[in-house]
């Protein structure tokens, strides 16, 4: 996870993974998908599930790309916000996650950001 807060007004966090197929990328998605949910985080807009070489999910202040492991090199956008401080988050942490409305407003009043991820 990249905390991308001081150097973009897009959102305050990148999630960047990677899997080494469609299905993989897909799973990852799905797996994402289905966590957030279960804090009340739906998604803004997700891209490139078809395809499954980049997919991206639009949570507001979270933004997470999922790319199968040669596009994400080819993108190298872990070199592209290199600048961005990393966090490291256990599953724990991931359980955890909880829900109250952003800071910065959603175009849709949807719950964004997990308040586990604010501040850090």
């Amino acid at each position: 996870m990249l905390k991308v807060s001081a150097l973009t007004s897009v959102a305050d966090y990148f999630m960047i993974c990677s899997g080494d197929s469609r299905r993989q990328v897909q799973a990852v998605a799905d797996a994402i998908d289905k966590l957030l949910a279960q804090a009340g985080c739906s998604p803004l807009s997700v891209e490139g599930m078809a395809h499954a070489n980049w997919i991206l999910m639009d949570y507001n202040d979270l933004i997470v790309h999922i790319f199968r492991t040669e596009t994400r090199e080819f993108y190298g956008l872990d070199q592209l916000w290199g600048d961005a401080p990393r966090l490291r988050l256990s599953a724990a942490q991931l359980q955890q996650m909880k829900t109250t409305p952003s800071r910065r407003a959603s175009p849709r009043g949807r719950p964004s950001t997990p308040p586990s991820l604010r501040g850090r």
